[in-house]
């Protein structure tokens, strides 16, 4: 699934750091928190940025983008817990760090981002930890990606309608609501049964 990069040392007890923040945000899932010990978020941002890499905050990243907060990108996993049998749909690849987190757990992850050059250079991060279950796409995202049936979905951030379909077992999560970057919004169905939809807080 992605073997790594050589350990960076400098980065170690930064990393740790913001896995007890994370932890401190609710998430006490082991297998959650050891995929943010397994990925180095600074390999995915910036040289810009780097100072604060294992900072819990989002981080600009160029283009108009930023790259989420780790400990909201923790919440997502909670709540879609994608299996090694599950398919992923991303869309908005940003810095491709959830890109990363994903893809050690699902057996496949498609992501669409709308910048090339994000694009590019999540591509590289990508191929530095040696991911091989990662496939990209620069383009709309509302649209998704209809070549590839998905039963797991991240948005970051809501379209104006639900354009999700689900053809068998799936769900879906994304922030919802301008300014309430802590709101969600989840809808997901299981075989030949209607979609389901709920709305939380975080």
């Amino acid at each position: 699934m992605g073997s790594g990069p050589v350990e960076d040392y400098r980065y170690v007890g930064y990393r740790r750091k913001l896995i007890e923040e994370i932890s401190g945000h609710g998430i006490d899932d082991l297998e959650i928190l050891q995929l943010f010990d397994r990925v180095p978020r600074h390999i995915f941002l910036p040289e810009g940025v780097l100072p604060r890499a294992y900072e819990d905050a989002p981080l600009p990243i160029g283009y108009g983008q930023t790259a989420s907060q780790p400990s909201l990108q923790a919440y997502y996993l909670e709540i879609l817990r994608p299996t090694d049998n599950d398919t992923v749909l991303e869309i908005g690849t940003g810095s491709g760090y959830l890109t990363a987190l994903l893809a050690l757990v699902a057996q496949r992850v498609y992501s669409v981002e709308r910048v090339r050059e994000l694009s590019i250079r999540a591509r590289k991060a990508l191929d530095e930890m040696k991911f091989k279950n990662v496939a990209l796409m620069v383009g709309d995202g509302t649209i998704g990606w209809r070549k590839f049936s998905s039963s797991r979905h991240r948005r970051r951030r809501s379209p104006p309608r639900w354009s999700i379909s689900f053809p068998r077992e799936g769900a879906c999560s994304c922030p919802s609501g301008p300014g309430t970057p802590r709101s969600w919004s989840w809808c997901g169905r299981r075989a030949s049964s209607p979609p389901r939809r709920r709305w939380g807080t975080r």
